[in-house]
């Protein structure tokens, strides 16, 4: 169990000795806590392969409004109330324990940087990598004036000419090389312009620190910045909308 108001990249960091790590990476795991991700069902990075809060939250400890305290527990019979609490934001209960569902930490991890003339290039690459049945730990990708925000205030080593970037991790044993050799296949015939793979720790932690260092890399360019997460469904609903959507009948006297 933990407390809710323990930073995310604390309980990284604690679990790194024991060979385990918390998936849900937010962007803003430094200042964030874990009550935080409950409240608003978090993701990061890592939610491609790994998925997002409320898929590594097991149990909950909540003080409801009237001030009675329930206990949730999906090993427990019944309706799933642990999920129901994830992503409310504090309008039903107010999270005071929580147990979480911990993995392995992978063998071996490789980062790989690549850059693209357009963006439209790199979003396709995106698309190919998925189809071919790999799924990376992670798969970012960046535009030209994010890129340019980002390495003027960060200096992560992303290219200034590209007009767009990706930041693609894999995890796991040996396998991987197997992955990166198709990843960078993939690039490639998206007419890539750099495939760049980090070399050490420190190479990866640099890319990663441009990364999420994004929002405050665009926050330099303007006074206010809106940040919206998007989503757009990659097939339609299986038999089309029309089976899919609710029927109407009237009913008459």
């Amino acid at each position: 169990m933990v407390q809710p108001g323990v930073p995310n990249l604390v309980l990284q960091k604690a679990l790194q000795p024991y060979g385990l790590t918390y998936a849900p990476d937010p962007a803003s795991q430094k200042a964030c806590t874990i009550g935080g991700n409950i409240g608003t069902n978090a993701g990061g990075p890592h939610c491609l392969k790994y998925g997002v809060t409320s898929q590594h939250v097991v149990a909950l400890e909540v003080v409801m409004p009237d001030g009675d305290i329930v206990e949730t527990d999906l090993r427990f019979a019944g309706y799933d109330l642990t999920g129901f609490f994830v992503g409310s934001e504090g309008t039903l209960g107010i999270v005071t324990k929580a147990a979480l569902n911990l993995i392995v930490l992978p063998q071996r991890v490789s980062t790989m940087l690549v850059s693209y003339l357009t963006l439209e290039s790199a979003i396709q690459s995106v698309t190919d990598i998925i189809t071919a049945g790999i799924i990376p730990s992670t798969l970012e990708a960046m535009d030209e004036k994010t890129v340019r925000a980002v390495e003027s205030f960060v200096h992560a080593g992303y290219p200034m000419d590209a007009g767009a970037v990706l930041l693609i991790e894999v995890d796991g044993g040996r396998e991987i090389e197997e992955q990166i050799a198709a990843i960078k296949k993939i690039c490639e015939t998206n007419k890539s312009l750099e495939f760049r793979l980090a070399k050490d720790d420190a190479e990866r932690d640099k890319l990663w620190e441009g990364r999420r260092g994004s929002y405050p890399s665009m926050a330099r360019l303007a006074p206010n910045v809106l940040v919206e997460d998007g989503a757009v469904p990659r097939k339609p609903p299986a038999g089309g909308p029309e089976k899919n959507s609710r029927r109407r009948r009237r009913l008459r006297p």
